[in-house]
């Protein structure tokens, strides 16, 4: 895999919030691209090139944003796949969901994740976080180069 981070996956199983993402990032006018998938087993053959994705390499993203409630794998096992495996561990993961519960919030941070954020219900109060994470992960902060 490719040491090029250039991109921002989405792993939501919301088609609506998919494409509001997608509008937000668009806005945005930063040069970063947007990745999106719409559920666990996706996000990690998407990675690992496996399934669906076999036999394309991809690079690894700067971040991923992971909705948790997602069918057939949830965002949870993804963080536990993901944190397991050398080359995966050190990616940046924010958990980006509906689900404002305690144990869900401490959950994510024992699994590994680096940041959680409620989804807004608000479609511009969503749209601005989008934005916000944007400009966080693809201005701000700075990569690992390890």
């Amino acid at each position: 895999m490719s040491e090029e981070k250039h991109y921002i996956l989405y792993v939501d199983d919301s088609e609506d919030d998919v494409i509001m993402a997608r509008r937000a990032f668009k806005k945005s006018n930063l040069a970063t691209a947007i990745v999106t998938l719409s559920d666990g087993q996706e996000c990690i053959d998407y990675i690992f090139a496996e399934g669906d994705f076999e036999g394309e390499a991809h690079s690894l993203p700067m971040v991923i944003l992971l909705d948790l409630n997602m069918p057939r794998v949830d965002g949870f096992e993804v963080l536990e796949y993901l944190r397991s495996h050398e080359e995966t561990k050190n990616i940046p993961i924010v958990v980006l969901t509906t689900s404002d519960a305690k144990n869900d919030i401490s959950k994510a941070y024992e699994l590994g994740a680096n940041s959680f954020i409620t989804k807004p219900l608000k479609t511009e109060d969503f749209f601005s976080t989008i934005v916000d994470i944007n400009m966080y992960w693809s201005v701000h902060n700075k990569i690992n180069s390890d």
